[in-house]
């Protein structure tokens, strides 16, 4: 939907006030850097083609209840509604706060009432120990008053992470990331819309790049958690996207680092169809060793071990940039600042570096 979606052309990033650094996309060869997709619109489009793919049994109940396997080496999930799903492998999707009911096996008692709510990677062993930033994002939409070209601007500085991100008529999505008291004193303000205008336009380099602002809709927050879950599978399940790993949102990858986790899945079973097709053989042949090989698959640990390493990049990167920039000492922004200036001078002269970086961005 066009009223929905912003093409980004551009990247600028201005760290500390030192220099700015650019990507463009033509330094790619390509016509756009990114999309930008509001998150609602995101979620029914794939709603929609979850619901209506043929290879897909939607459930809509919003609470499971995870038990321990009735058969060997089976894991079985009960739906709140009484109905018994089984299957050998569950990938938990939850994302980062998605809670399940637990129970334990249902021969012990009636799992209704023995329920409880737990997050679904705790019943299966599988765990993401998030840590806090003690930051939240502050979230609005602006109209400006100075066309935005597709350009993305980002702000490192003064203990907060700023970005202006393009979305179509003449309006911008802002992510602020700020201390937890800042966030506060914003969204508990009597006017949070005023409150957020007041500290946007106290920002002289904001104000200089998009103009006169207003504010469009409601302001909204949440915190800001980080964390790579120290395993992925185990035989039986598995994690994905943000049950596995969540980053900070300054590079807008998490969304990304999560489809591509499922895109590497596809593909890794796909590299291996002769031998699925083998085990699914067997295990529609009811064949006791049918369920222990898919879930002992080799190919479930080689896709975790891959896609870990890939995530911990982007977490890395993203961590050292929120304590490195974001959260630098007053007294040292003028070192650093003239460091990083020196950095991003040498690498906008250096159109190969460049589109390395942007390649990998866009991957």
């Amino acid at each position: 939907k066009g009223s929905v979606k912003g093409s980004v052309s551009q990247v600028a990033a201005d760290v500390l006030g030192a220099s700015m650094l650019h990507f463009n996309a033509a330094d790619a060869g390509v016509e756009q850097l990114t999309w930008i997709v509001e998150q609602s619109v995101l979620f029914e489009g794939l709603f929609q083609a979850v619901q209506y793919h043929p290879n897909i049994v939607l459930f809509n109940s919003n609470a499971m209840a995870f038990h321990e396997a009735v058969a060997p080496a089976c894991v079985t999930v009960l739906n709140i509604d009484g109905q018994t799903l089984n299957a050998a492998v569950v990938v938990n999707a939850t994302g980062a706060s998605g809670t399940v009911l637990s129970a334990n096996n249902p021969a012990h008692g009636d799992v209704n009432a023995a329920a409880k709510p737990e997050h679904l990677d705790t019943a299966l062993g599988l765990f993401n120990p998030l840590k806090h930033y003690d930051y939240r994002a502050v979230v609005c939409h602006l109209a400006i008053e100075k066309p935005h070209f597709g350009v993305a601007r980002q702000w490192f500085m003064d203990g907060f992470v700023l970005a202006l991100l393009p979305m179509p008529s003449q309006r911008v999505s802002l992510v602020w990331s700020m201390p937890n008291a800042k966030a506060k004193a914003v969204t508990q303000a009597g006017e949070p819309v005023i409150e957020l205008l007041r500290q946007l336009e106290a920002l002289p380099q904001v104000v200089e790049a998009v103009g006169a602002m207003q504010p469009v809709g409601g302001v909204f927050d949440f915190a800001l958690r980080h964390g790579v879950a120290p395993c992925w599978t185990k035989p039986g399940a598995m994690l994905v996207g943000d049950a596995a790993h969540v980053v900070h949102p300054l590079a807008g990858q998490g969304l990304n680092l999560g489809l591509e986790d499922v895109e590497h899945l596809a593909q890794a079973m796909s590299q291996s169809q002769s031998e699925l097709r083998t085990i699914v053989h067997d295990l529609r042949s009811h064949k006791a060793h049918a369920v222990d090989a898919l879930q002992h698959w080799p190919v479930w640990s080689r896709w975790a071990r891959q896609r870990k390493a890939a995530c911990m990049q982007v977490y890395g990167l993203t961590h050292v940039l929120h304590h490195g920039v974001a959260t630098v000492a007053p007294a040292l922004n003028s070192v650093v600042g003239i460091g990083l200036g020196f950095g991003f001078k040498v690498l906008n002269a250096m159109p190969i570096a460049k589109r390395f970086l942007i390649r990998q961005a866009m991957r």
